[in-house]
């Protein structure tokens, strides 16, 4: 039964449709799958309009792609708000989110989304959102992704949570396999704008497996974590990201593999950055096609690891200082060449200023 007049649907309307290949297009995105949606508004009273669009089996394909990138079981939309449904057909979409009294229509929409049990069936696709100089990219892999999310007219807030036991990185050109658990926390943000609150966001990455033509590193008890102390993101088109984070490893030994089949460095050079438990903080900022880490740093009881670097425009400039009770060292990269030096180290990190400082 529908009941409409003047552009708005009235109270009593309750209309269903059912597809075995239901397709609606979200931000680009095609869902495709057995779908049910659902309109209807209250017996007594005009407003709230919903919208449910609930699907038992789905795929997801970015315009353009030849295949999904997303495929699961249950996937739920359920939109509240206006009941005006007829818009000026000459007002676009921009105009349309300016409008005064478009704007006052929807000033109290609501969205609700929530994915269970969904696998993202190729990693690699996270690399198209994030800069191209990122150190690590993804190159392969599957993870169960679950996601439950509000969208308000001024506020966005839920959880997302990527779950994989095959994630495939490539970093600093050695090649990695490991266990990723990912918990973004959204506490708030600004749907207009695409900026979220991401602060007490988590990511583990651990059971690490480094492949190199020197050394390889296989150990399900190493682990290292990261989490989002206080941090803001821009996702529109590709993410921006400021944040400071706590760091938590378990021990450098998969670093220090990767450092032995890049650089083939003296015995000693490898044994002296070899440590364990360390903890710490570190700054974090990701815009266009640059990375940078103003600071981060770790330590333990007898041991202290900082680094500075840039990443931009396929150059790397970077800092790392080692310390190991009374010896220390530092790695020093400018303009993608590299030297160890041992000579008065902490007051040369110290001094090192990254090249857009």
């Amino acid at each position: 039964h529908i009941n409409a007049r003047e552009g708005y649907l009235k109270a009593g309307t309750a209309l269903t449709a059912t597809a075995d290949a239901l397709s609606v297009v979200i931000r680009e995105m095609d869902v495709t799958g057995m779908g049910r949606v659902h309109i209807h508004t209250p017996e007594d009273k005009d407003e709230p309009l919903g919208l449910d669009i609930n699907y038992d089996a789905l795929s997801v394909t970015r315009l353009g792609d030849d295949g999904p990138f997303l495929a699961g079981d249950s996937l739920a939309l359920a939109l509240r708000g206006s009941n005006f449904v007829a818009p000026d057909q000459d007002m676009n979409l921009r105009k349309l989110l300016a409008d005064e009294r478009a704007m006052e229509r929807r000033k109290n929409n609501t969205v609700a989304l929530r994915v269970d049990d969904a696998t993202l069936l190729d990693m690699a696709i996270i690399n198209d959102y994030t800069p191209g100089d990122m150190p690590l990219q993804f190159t392969g892999g599957t993870a169960n992704l679950q996601a439950d999310l509000f969208f308000g007219v001024n506020k966005i807030s839920g959880l997302v949570e990527l779950d994989s036991d095959s994630a495939r990185m490539v970093v600093d050109e050695q090649r990695l396999q490991a266990d990723l658990d990912a918990d973004i926390v959204v506490a708030d943000g600004i749907p207009r704008e695409y900026r979220v609150d991401v602060s007490g966001s988590r990511i583990v990455l651990d059971k690490v497996r480094v492949e190199g033509d020197n050394q390889n590193f296989n150990d399900n008890d190493w682990s290292a974590e990261l989490e989002m102390l206080e941090a803001e993101a821009v996702v529109q088109p590709a993410l921006k990201l400021r944040a400071r984070a706590g760091l938590r490893v378990s021990d450098t030994r998969p670093l220090v593999a990767m450092f032995d089949n890049r650089d083939a460095p003296p015995r000693w050079v490898s044994k002296l950055i070899t440590l364990t438990d360390l903890q710490g903080e570190a700054s974090l900022e990701m815009e266009d096609d640059r990375v940078r880490i103003p600071l981060a740093r770790v330590t333990s009881d007898k041991a202290e690891v900082a680094a500075k670097a840039l990443f931009t425009g396929g150059v790397r400039n970077s800092a790392v200082y080692v310390r190991y009770k009374k010896l220390d060292m530092l790695l020093r990269t400018e303009n993608n060449e590299r030297n160890i030096d041992v000579v008065n180290v902490l007051e040369k990190f110290d001094a090192f200023a990254l090249p857009d400082d």
